[in-house]
């Protein structure tokens, strides 16, 4: 006589499914029927329940619903509908500060979105400033070393190793990073200026460029803010701060 596949009596397990005894003779197929359907019946509507529709809790009745809930999902022209035609407040929907763009088919960051204390990552290295540094934004936007600078050095602002900063921002958009190095006796500082590799020339806040580093343990804090006013152009506005 067939037995329940997990060994429980009455069907009481996960699965109603069954496979043949050792004592039942040898049949392929009522094996098969067996194993998949629950019983020797091959159910002739391809529904689950019902007149000859499958056994809920057998093998071919848990595909079946697997197969049901895929065929439910909606698709992503539905998903957009339901979100482009939907009414009232968006912020009680996708949260505060965020809108539906149905133009561009995506969510966008209100402009009137209000930030109270937001958090900015910085990278901190024990590297000392010297020749090429490079400032990755998609790391984070300010860059802290806290060894004496070795030598004076070129700031590079970049997307990464592998991404430029041109092909990450659009033209009328604006960033501003940070970069910041201690000085021993010898005031090193940075000496030339690049983006994505390419040299800039900033426009220096109080009109001219510095021409040496806080020395005797101070400490230099550089921001640039880059604007790009057409494909791989820039403006660059700089200033140094020194504090000791």
């Amino acid at each position: 006589m067939a037995k329940y596949v997990d060994g429980s009596e009455g069907s009481t397990g996960i699965y109603t499914t069954r496979v043949p005894d050792y004592t039942d003779a040898a049949d392929i197929q009522e094996a098969l029927k067996l194993y998949h359907y629950g019983s020797s019946t091959v159910p002739t509507v391809n529904t689950i329940g019902g007149l000859n529709g499958i056994n809920a809790n057998s093998i071919a009745g848990h595909l079946k619903k697997l197969s049901n809930d895929i065929d439910a999902l909606p698709t992503t022209a539905e998903v957009e509908d339901l979100i482009d035609g939907a009414t009232g407040d968006f912020a009680d929907k996708a949260g505060i500060g965020i809108d539906w763009n149905s133009v561009e088919t995506q969510f966008d960051i209100s402009p009137r979105l209000t930030l109270i204390s937001p958090k900015e990552l910085a990278t901190i290295s024990a590297t000392a400033a010297t020749g090429a540094i490079n400032i990755d934004i998609m790391t984070s936007s300010v860059h802290i070393r806290t060894s004496n600078s070795t030598g004076n050095y070129t700031l590079n602002v970049r997307g990464d190793s592998s991404n430029t900063l041109n092909s990450l921002m659009s033209i009328g958009e604006s960033i501003t990073v940070t970069f910041e190095s201690p000085n021993g006796s010898t005031p090193y500082y940075a000496t030339a200026y690049t983006i994505d590799g390419n040299p800039v020339t900033p426009k220096w806040l109080g009109g001219t460029a510095p021409s040496a580093g806080t020395a005797l343990g101070g400490t230099d804090l550089y921001m640039l803010q880059i604007r790009k006013t057409a494909n791989a152009t820039f403006t660059c506005l700089a200033s140094l701060s020194k504090f000791a």
